[in-house]
């Protein structure tokens, strides 16, 4: 199996239900926050600047064939591993998620520039964020206004992946939980892995897709240098002053 190590964390390119290496392996409450953004089922295409980037053989796969079974297996397991959970289930899939789970809050992402260019946006102006458990803190912010990385705002990095994730979403979600540590079963193009990173917060990822690893490879590295430029600090120099004040 593929792992890809950052300097707080790893991401395993295997099922993330794998029996030896997914999330069946790993420990009761062993981890403090789930973040993710698990598949909407709603065919969701690649937008035009992602298409020609991706292997014709693999492409962009929104379906999944056993739906109810597959949002069983990764949630159970989930919420046994962690003591929070947050996650985007896409606004079509909320009734379904009201209907077999509890939901103890929900936080809205609000998007001044949303705009559905794909299938799976099925609200311009706002997604949907489902919390359970417990965290370390009390929310003080349920409405997140973080503007769409795309157009002129689109990430920097040229990325694969056709629908990666607000890193300043993520940036805030996570610096608002204070979490001790990280999991993400879907890690996509790595924006749980770049905030980490740069938070210096430990976490572990998962993605079937190794043709994602050239993008969750670029996140960790920008990841690893935003850390470097928050806690590094220049030595100062030491001053001396005479009786009167006056440096000398």
């Amino acid at each position: 199996m593929k792992k890809l190590k950052g300097t707080y964390g790893e991401c395993r390119f295997c099922d993330n239900m794998d029996p030896d290496e997914g999330l069946p392996s790993l420990t009761e409450k062993s981890w403090d926050l789930c973040l993710t953004d698990p598949p909407y089922n709603v065919n969701a295409k690649p937008h035009s600047q992602a298409k020609h980037k991706l292997t014709h053989d693999i492409g962009y796969n929104d379906n999944i064939v056993n739906w109810d079974e597959f949002n069983y297996n990764w949630f159970n397991n989930i919420i046994r591993i962690v003591k929070g959970l947050i996650f985007t289930p896409g606004n079509i899939n909320l009734k379904w998620w009201f209907e077999h789970t509890n939901p103890r809050d929900i936080l809205i992402h609000y998007k001044k520039n949303g705009a559905g260019y794909t299938s799976m946006v099925m609200q311009n102006r706002f997604d949907s964020l489902l919390v359970f458990g417990q965290f370390n803190r009390r929310f003080m912010n349920n409405v997140y206004e973080c503007s769409l990385d795309n157009g002129f705002l689109r990430l920097p990095m040229d990325l694969i992946h056709p629908h990666p994730k607000s890193i300043k979403l993520w940036f805030e979600i996570i610096k608002d939980a204070l979490p001790t540590s990280v999991i993400d079963p879907f890690l996509g193009s790595g924006t749980t892995a770049e905030v980490c990173e740069s938070l210096g917060i430990p976490w572990l990822g998962y993605e079937i897709m190794e043709e994602y690893a050239v993008d969750i490879d670029k996140r960790i590295t920008q990841g690893q240098t935003k850390y470097a430029e928050i806690h590094f600090k220049p030595p100062t120099t030491q001053k001396t002053m005479d009786c009167f004040g006056r440096e000398s």
